[in-house]
């Protein structure tokens, strides 16, 4: 399992999510609360993805995680 290359790439998205939230004067939670109910998600940008499962199990899985 890659649970050390996670969290290591875990690690690098939140210091650089930290740098943008700091370089834009945020630096508490409420304003980074603000920042999500200015948004509007239904215009955003839209990502695919296709995920396969390996076997029933993983598909059960799958459906819960997606539920």
């Amino acid at each position: 399992h890659r649970a050390v290359d996670d969290a290591k790439a875990t690690s690098e998205i939140f210091i650089k999510s930290m740098d943008i939230l700091n370089k834009n004067g945020i630096k508490d939670f409420n304003k980074i609360n603000k920042l999500i109910e200015e948004k509007d998600i239904s215009k955003g940008e839209s990502f695919h993805i296709v995920i396969f499962a390996k076997n029933l199990t993983g598909l059960k899985n799958l459906y819960k995680l997606i539920s």
